[in-house]
């Protein structure tokens, strides 16, 4: 039987995503390389604030626990993307200028309706 390539990881702290059929993180065995899937400001429960920076800060929250439960941090990311919802106005002050590579994008939906902002 061979290895699996891969372990997916859902850790506590964020919410359960088998019902919408993802994992929050996969990382690659004998390589550090781990992807994660996009973090968006649902806590714990799965409950999303309707305040835009509330969702911002729950959202790079959940992106430092999908990090962590790899065994990474902020300083191992590459690349990350954001996605605001309808171009909301005053959102780009949340974001970090220190990364090596940031993609920032607007769109008129998110898969959840409620959800303003995504980092993936």
């Amino acid at each position: 039987m061979t290895q699996q390539a891969f372990q997916l990881i859902n850790p506590a702290g964020l919410y359960e995503p088998a019902p919408n059929a993802y994992s929050h993180v996969a990382r690659l065995e004998g390589v550090r390389l781990v992807y994660l899937a996009g973090q968006g400001g649902e806590d714990v429960e799965g409950k999303l604030s309707s305040d835009f920076g509330a969702q911002v800060r729950q959202a790079l929250a959940n992106l430092h626990t999908a990090l962590a439960a790899a065994g990474a941090g902020i300083s191992d990311v590459v690349k990350l993307t954001s996605q605001f919802v309808n171009s909301v106005e005053g959102g780009s002050h949340q974001l970090r200028a220190d990364l090596r590579s940031t993609t920032v994008f607007s769109s008129c939906r998110e898969a959840h309706p409620e959800r303003l902002w995504e980092r993936f």
